[in-house]
Formats: structure tokens, sequence, C-alpha cells
């Protein structure tokens, strides 16, 4: 009884969207959207991965003289590789976030 009850308002529901152009435009649009969103969210999974495998190289591989704080960390995963430029040329300059 259940099942017949869904069955029916699933059928109206997919009448009701037969024809109707602007839900083929709105799924359009949110198909792209998501494709946009993916593919912001993989650059900057990467960067963030490149950045934190760049600081450990640093740290431990060359064995420079990085601070592991929160701060340090942060801008690692928020920047980047960029980030970690950032914060070696404020070693450079003196400047110390540990």
């Amino acid at each position: 009884m259940f099942l017949l009850a869904v069955n029916e308002t699933v059928s109206a529901v997919g009448q009701a969207i037969v024809g109707a152009a602007h839900w083929l435009v709105l799924g359009v649009i949110l198909i792209l959207a998501a494709i946009l969103i993916f593919s912001v969210l993989k650059h900057i999974l990467v960067n963030t991965v490149l950045g934190l495998v760049g600081l450990a190289i640093l740290k431990f591989g060359l064995g420079l003289a990085i601070p592991l704080s929160f701060p340090v960390i942060v801008i690692t995963i928020l920047f980047g590789l960029g980030g970690l430029g950032m914060l070696l040329v404020l070693m450079f300059f003196g400047i110390n976030l540990g």
C-alpha cells in the first residue's frame, strides 16, 4: 500500500517536471557549479599537500630551523608553497613566527 502511494507521488512529480525547460536549465547550472567547486577544491587540496610536503622537506630533509608552530602550519595549509616561500622570506628578515 505504501509503495503504491510512493509510486504515484513519484509519477506525479515526474509528470510535473517533464517538458519544463527551467528544470533542465537548473540541472545544467547545478552540474556546472559542482564541476567548478570540485575543480577549485582539487587545486586547493593539491596546493595544501605540496606546501606540507615542502615544509617537511625543509624542516627534516634540509634541516632548516623552521618552527612547527600553529601560525606556520596554518599559513602552509592555507597558502601552500607560496605561504612557505613567504615564511622563508620572513625568516630571512628575522621575523620568527615560532
